[in-house]
């Protein structure tokens, strides 16, 4: 994201393209102190990425993308996925049941909205989908 306060805003928005960009984007990853942000297919062929973390790693990693949730850009985004972790973490160590963590979820995400203002997450999200940041039908 660019701010809309930026002195060269044009500047910023190539910068980030170059930085995430294939060439460089596989660079990163690769780098020994670099990070891990599988999101194209040239991850998948990379021998530096494969070297680093394992062909097996790279392949699971990439085709559990499909089921990644995005950050929502509303307030409160990390709450709400800290009590999804909590809960999620639980049920996977077999400590609380899904229907259990599910009602948790529920409840923790409800706090959430009613602390910050289901009128003002509302108004957020529309915005956000009138971006085309969300697609909020398919």
């Amino acid at each position: 994201m660019v701010s809309r306060y930026s002195k060269h805003p044009e500047l910023a928005y190539y910068f980030a393209q170059w930085l995430t960009g294939p060439t460089k984007g596989d660079e990163l990853i690769a780098n020994p102190k670099g990070f891990w942000d599988p999101l194209r297919a040239s991850n998948l062929t990379n021998p530096a990425i494969l070297k680093k973390f394992g062909k097996p790693l790279v392949e699971t990693t990439m085709a559990n993308t499909k089921y990644l949730v995005a950050n929502l850009l509303i307030e409160g985004n990390q709450e709400y996925f800290n009590v999804l972790d909590k809960n999620l973490t639980q049920v996977m160590q077999g400590n609380l049941s899904a229907e259990e963590a599910a009602k948790r979820i529920e409840n923790g995400w409800n706090k959430i909205t009613e602390d910050i203002g289901r009128d003002r997450q509302k108004e957020v999200w529309r915005k956000g989908v009138e971006m085309g940041a969300y697609i909020d039908k398919f």
